[in-house]
């Protein structure tokens, strides 16, 4: 018996929902340093019940014989047999599921405070900035001017449950940078090995918030690879600045405490701004870090 799984379900589930959205957004232009808003939802919970739904399954059936005769090839009598035909045909089979529906949990306020900090000098923000509860999860982000960077820098949130009403009061801090001189500064450029140690360019990271990473990976042409380093740098990175350019050098030594030995060795170093939270407009931004790999073999 063949069963193929082409076959539409016969029972639609019904009475199914999704956790509530709910979201407010306000106009920032830099004269108001702080905003409050409510925002409401519903929040709900994933459960499953078994069905039982109808597919079309295939079989394999006798339909009859046919009469094959041949003739040996040294004369005498013809042999002769009934071949049997058989064809494939459809039939109705059924299969028990696990069909997942939303039941309603309880419901969601959220009383959301918005601390915006200074704005750096000569920009003239109009940013749209959206508080957006989706059932208990709150989240922030901005569309606008394109020449500011908006961190979330922090977000603090306490929660409590009043009757059947989970109620949260958030606080949000909200800071500007120049997101012309966060996209300069991430421009990686030069980058090579020598030695076991790694250089490469940046552009001005003075005033800019970057993380530095890098990553070792041993990768033999045979057998399985093996992470041997992946985490933020910090004193091990050297810096100097060289005009409109930062060469940065990490000696591998400093990170793994050891020499590289002989192998093939895939090392990429990243930088990318690091937000106390996350990028507000990173959408519209686009991605604000850069990285580059190298295959660094040694004999």
């Amino acid at each position: 018996m063949k069963t193929m799984l082409f076959v539409a379900l016969l029972t639609i589930v019904t009475g199914a929902f999704a956790s509530t959205i709910d979201s407010e957004t306000v106009r920032f232009d830099g004269s108001n340093g702080e905003v409050s808003m409510q925002l409401n939802a519903e929040e709900t919970r994933t459960e499953y019940r078994r069905e039982t739904v109808a597919r079309t399954c295939y079989r394999t059936v006798l339909v009859g014989n046919r009469r094959v005769c041949r003739r040996p090839t040294q004369g005498g009598p013809a042999q002769c047999w009934n071949d049997p035909i058989y064809r494939t045909v459809p039939y109705t089979c059924y299969e028990t599921v696990s069909v997942p529906y939303e039941v309603f949990e309880n419901y969601v306020q959220a009383n959301v405070t918005i601390n915006f900090g200074a704005v750096p000098a000569g920009f003239t923000p109009a940013e749209n900035v959206t508080a957006q509860l989706n059932g208990d999860v709150l989240t922030l982000r901005s569309t606008g001017s394109k020449t500011l960077l908006l961190e979330l820098a922090d977000l603090q949130q306490t929660r409590g449950m009043s009757g059947n009403i989970e109620q949260i009061n958030a606080v949000a801090t909200v800071k500007f940078h120049d997101a012309a001189a966060v996209k300069n500064a991430l421009k990686l450029s030069d980058a090579s090995i020598k030695k076991g140690v790694m250089t490469y360019n940046l552009g001005p990271i003075a005033g800019v918030q970057i993380a530095h990473s890098l990553k070792i990976v041993d990768n033999p042409l045979l057998g399985g690879s093996t992470t041997l380093f992946d985490a933020e740098l910090g004193a091990e990175l050297s810096r100097e600045v060289r005009g409109n350019t930062t060469a940065m050098s990490i000696a591998f030594k400093d990170v793994l405490g050891r020499d590289l030995g002989a192998g093939r060795f895939n090392v990429t170093a990243k930088a990318s701004f690091k937000a106390g939270v996350a990028v507000m407009n990173a959408a519209e931004l686009g991605d604000v870090s850069v990285e580059k790999s190298i295959l660094y073999k040694i004999r």
